[in-house]
C-alpha cells in the first residue's frame, strides 16, 4: 500500500477547502467544513508535536496551550464552537509553514490535475448557484448564501490556484480560471476584499508582463477599466450608498461604522486588570462587550482587537511572530522586490484591519498561495525553465 505523507493530506484538504466552503450554505454541507478544520487541526498538531521541534516552536506551543487555558476559564456564555478554534488553526497552520513550505509546494507541484479538477468544479458550482435566489441577498451574491466575505477569501484562492496552475503547467491559457472569481468580488459586496483582489490582480498582472515599463504605461487605463467595472457592479452600488449615507466622520463612514464599536472594544479591553489584559478574557468578551454598547452580539471585525480581547498581548504577539517568521524567511529566500512583499503585506494587512483574516479558515489557508503567486515572476522562471532545457539537451 502506498503511503500517504502529511503533506500530500494538507495539501488535498486546502484544494478541496474553497469548494466545500462554497457548498456549505446549503444543509446537507452545512458542517462540512467544521468537520475538514478539526481534521486539519489534528493533522497540523500531529505533524508539529511528533517532529522536530525547536525551542521557539515549543515555546509558542506552550504560550497558545496557557492562552487557552485561560480562555476557557474566563468565558462565561457559550459561544459558537468554531470561533473557539480560528487563532489555533492560525497558530498551527503558520509553524507548520516555516518548517514545512518547501515540501507542501514540492506536493502541489505534483497535484496539477487534482487542482485543475478543483479549479473546474469550483467554477461550475459557483455559475450554477447563481441561478438560485438563494445566493442573493439584499442584492448581491454569494454562492448558496455561504457569507460574502467567505467567498471572497475563495476568490483569493482559487485565483491563486489558477497562478499555481499557471507555473506547473507553463500555461497562461489556466488564468481563464479567474474570469468567475474577478465577476464574484464584484457581485459579492465585500469592499474589503474588492481592495485587495484589485491588489493582488494588478500585481499577478505586474508579474505576468515581460517588460515592467509595459506595465506602467497600462496601468491608468487598467485603473479605469476596474473602476468601471465595479461602477457599474452590484458592490459598486454599496460603495456608493456607504458613502451617501454617512457614519457621523470620517473614519466611521470608511468602516462602515465598525470604528464607532472599535472604541468600546479597546476601552472594555483596557479597563481590565494589567495582569489580564496579557491573557485576556475569553472568547465570549467581544460579543458580550458589542451586546451592551451596539446591541449586537458580534465579533471585532478587526483580527488585533478580536485577539487582544480574547487572548490578550500575549496573544496579538504570537498571531504576529509566526505569520512573519514564516513570510519574512520566504521573502528574503525568493528575493522578493517591493511592489511583491508590499503587495502581500498590503493584501494580509487591510483585510485584517477592516474585515478579519483569522476567523476565516479559508482566508487562513489562503495565505502561503497568495505570497507564492506574488514570489513568481512568470518571465523570470520562464528563463530559468529555458536554462534547464537547455542544459538538458547539452547532457
Amino acid at each position: 500500500m502506498k503511503k500517504i505523507s502529511i503533506h500530500k493530506i494538507i495539501a488535498m484538504l486546502t484544494i478541496l477547502f474553497p469548494i466545500t466552503t462554497v457548498l456549505q450554505g446549503l444543509a446537507v454541507f452545512e458542517n462540512i467544513n467544521r468537520v475538514m478544520m478539526f481534521f486539519l487541526i489534528i493533522i497540523l498538531a500531529l505533524n508539529i508535536l511528533l517532529g522536530k521541534m525547536d525551542i521557539n516552536d515549543a515555546f509558542v506551543i506552550t504560550l497558545t496551550i496557557v492562552l487557552y487555558t485561560f480562555a476557557f476559564i474566563y468565558t462565561k456564555n457559550s459561544t459558537s464552537i468554531n470561533s473557539k478554534f480560528y487563532y489555533v488553526v492560525w497558530i498551527l497552520y503558520f509553524l507548520y509553514l516555516k518548517k514545512s513550505h518547501e515540501k507542501l509546494m514540492f506536493e502541489y507541484g505534483k497535484l496539477s490535475k487534482a487542482i485543475r479538477r478543483a479549479l473546474i468544479i469550483w467554477n461550475i458550482v459557483v455559475m450554477v448557484s447563481m441561478f438560485f435566489s438563494t445566493s442573493y441577498r439584499n442584492g448581491f451574491f454569494s454562492p448558496f448564501a455561504c457569507g460574502e466575505h467567505r467567498f471572497g477569501s475563495c476568490c483569493l484562492i482559487i485565483t491563486a490556484f489558477s497562478y499555481m496552475l499557471v507555473i506547473n503547467t507553463r500555461k497562461r491559457i489556466n488564468f481563464i480560471y479567474c474570469i468567475v472569481p474577478i465577476l464574484g468580488i464584484c457581485m459579492c459586496g465585500a469592499r474589503t476584499y474588492l481592495a485587495v483582489y484589485v491588489i493582488f490582480f494588478l500585481c499577478l498582472f505586474y508579474l505576468n508582463t515581460k517588460k515592467k515599463m509595459h506595465f506602467y504605461l497600462l496601468l491608468i487605463p487598467m485603473l479605469v477599466c476596474i473602476f468601471l467595472l465595479i461602477k457599474v457592479s452590484p458592490v459598486g452600488g454599496k460603495i456608493v450608498d456607504t458613502y451617501s449615507e454617512g457614519h457621523s466622520g470620517f473614519l466611521a463612514t470608511v468602516t462602515s461604522g465598525r470604528s464607532k464599536f472599535w472604541v468600546y472594544d479597546i476601552q472594555a479591553f483596557l479597563n481590565l486588570s494589567f495582569m489580564q489584559q496579557f491573557v485576556g478574557n475569553g472568547f465570549d468578551f467581544v460579543y458580550n462587550v458589542n451586546l451592551a454598547t451596539v446591541n449586537k452580539a458580534f465579533w471585532a471585525h478587526n483580527d488585533f482587537i478580536n485577539i487582544l480581547m480574547n487572548f490578550g498581548y500575549i496573544g496579538l504577539v504570537l498571531y504576529f511572530y509566526v505569520l512573519f517568521k514564516y513570510s519574512n524567511a520566504l521573502i528574503k529566500k525568493q528575493k522578493m522586490k517591493r511592489i511583491q512583499r508590499y503587495s502581500f503585506y498590503a493584501i494580509w494587512l487591510f483585510n485584517a484591519f477592516f474585515n478579519m483574516v483569522y476567523t476565516y479558515t479559508i482566508a487562513t489557508l489562503a495565505m502561503p498561495f497568495i505570497l507564492f503567486a506574488l514570489g513568481n515572476d512568470y518571465f523570470i522562471l520562464k528563463k530559468k525553465w529555458s536554462e534547464m532545457e537547455h542544459e538538458n539537451l547539452e547532457n
